[in-house]
């Protein structure tokens, strides 16, 4: 990851600190907005779940709740029937166990924002891991997590354009509309965001380098991802063409066929392994357990996959899904992606960037074509995916900013190719008819 003449790596660092202060003053004025009435629902979801788990007590919810209780405290007794982490039927870590029976995130945010909760009450905090605190303290790390989407904004954009480029894109997501609002809420998607950049980056670094321990990096961060949002499972896919594309060896060219088809092989299942084997660690709740190797499905866990597909596809008639009808797929939410979310200087760089990268996947350099190829894949595979679906809010396109402020930065710094250059004169300035 080359960087530019002219811009030396003391000044390239303190430029990004700037950059990182201002974003973190902009998310953290103000984390009182709305005077402790938790008037955002899934914060407000969020801050009771978070408060009911790990407080060593069991409260199943559903009819079987007693019958299930009994159960834990025969198999734990020295506990009052806690079990362990992984023991998703005893463990207080899991909603169903604390009163919540239906919960459709990851548990590795709310777990590490409890934690840090509790942690600064034993510092001294009072009342930290409190009803009334832990909304704070999930928006101070939602903007923890939103940082290391900015950070890895920055390392995308130098991958593909070098220090000038990353700190453009930097500066675009430090401001962009979309990530500044959300991460002043403590929800999972600033989390989820998070990995999914860090897997990015490693991808990037996968296909650049060719070794395999930057896949196996890309598997973990996938599978943390997946653990925050298990929407963000497909990004797994993108283990195919890192394999395809990564060099035989650093600096080298991709292995030729059949050899490559075998590589190619090999190390989708060692990323795919890493990312399952994260995946279950790290959201243990839809897994039977108690040990690692129990992969079967928790109970309800089948059905609660079922009710989420319905609610994205529109099969599940629920009012906060009726705002989705009469809108059409793809066109409505890109719409409010590019005016909305990014805001206009932000979604012109974006769009220019996307092109920029079709066009040196298409016909740069072998080298420099990999970052663009990948990180193309992840941009319009995701869009794709998402904006088929009935319901596409605006916060399940934020894992797409970090990429999208890496080619706004790019195209910043390198402009439009020649031929993507004429083409644009000739739309923006038609030539008159003759009459």
């Amino acid at each position: 990851m080359p960087g530019l003449p002219g811009l030396r790596s003391a000044s390239a660092a303190v430029a990004l600190a700037l950059i990182v202060a201002m974003a973190a003053a902009l998310r953290l004025a103000g984390l009182q907005w709305d005077d402790g009435t938790q008037l955002h629902p899934d914060e407000r979801f969020l801050t009771m779940v978070t408060t009911a788990i790990g407080r060593g007590v069991l409260e199943p919810a559903g009819p079987d709740a007693a019958a299930r209780l009994a159960a834990c405290r025969a198999k734990h007794p020295a506990t009052g029937g806690v079990g362990p982490w992984l023991d998703t039927a005893c463990s207080d870590w899991a909603p169903a166990n604390v009163g919540h029976a239906f919960y459709p995130y990851g548990i590795l945010p709310l777990a590490a924002v409890k934690v840090a909760a509790v942690g600064l009450e034993r510092a001294g905090v009072p009342h930290a891991a409190s009803y009334a605190e832990i909304p704070l303290v999930g928006r101070v790390a939602a903007t923890f997590a939103d940082l290391v989407s900015l950070a890895c904004a920055f390392l995308l954009g130098r991958a593909l354009g070098g220090r000038r480029a990353g700190l453009a894109a930097a500066a675009l997501y430090a401001f962009a509309i979309l990530p500044l609002q959300l991460a002043r809420f403590y929800t999972v998607d600033p989390f989820a965001t998070a990995f999914a950049a860090l897997a990015l980056v490693l991808a990037v670094r996968a296909v650049e380098r060719g070794k395999s321990a930057d896949l196996l990096a890309f598997g973990l961060a996938s599978g943390l991802a997946a653990a925050c949002k298990l929407s963000l499972a497909p990004l797994l896919g993108l283990a195919l063409p890192i394999a395809l594309l990564a060099p035989g060896r650093p600096g080298g060219p991709a292995p030729a066929l059949p050899r490559g088809l075998l590589r190619a092989a090999g190390a989708c299942a060692v990323a795919g392994i890493a990312a399952f084997a994260m995946f279950r660690i790290a959201q243990p709740i839809l897994f039977a357990g108690p040990g690692l190797v129990d992969v079967a499905p928790a109970p309800g866990s089948i059905e609660l996959f079922r009710q989420l597909a319905g609610q994205l596809d529109g099969s599940a008639d629920m009012p906060p899904a009726w705002q989705w009808i009469g809108r059409s797929r793809w066109v409505d939410p890109l719409r409010n992606l590019l005016l909305f979310g990014l805001g206009p200087a932000f979604a012109v760089a974006a769009v220019a960037g996307v092109a920029l990268a079709a066009w040196r996947a298409a016909a740069g350099p072998p080298f420099r074509r990999r970052a663009s190829i990948v990180l193309l894949a992840a941009t319009l595979g995701y869009g794709a995916w998402i904006g088929g679906q009935f319901v596409s809010s605006m916060r399940y396109w934020l894992p797409l900013y970090p990429v999208l402020a890496a080619f706004g930065g790019w195209v910043r710094r390198r402009g439009w190719p020649p031929a993507a250059r004429g083409f644009a004169l000739r739309v923006s300035c038609p030539q008159p008819r003759s009459p």
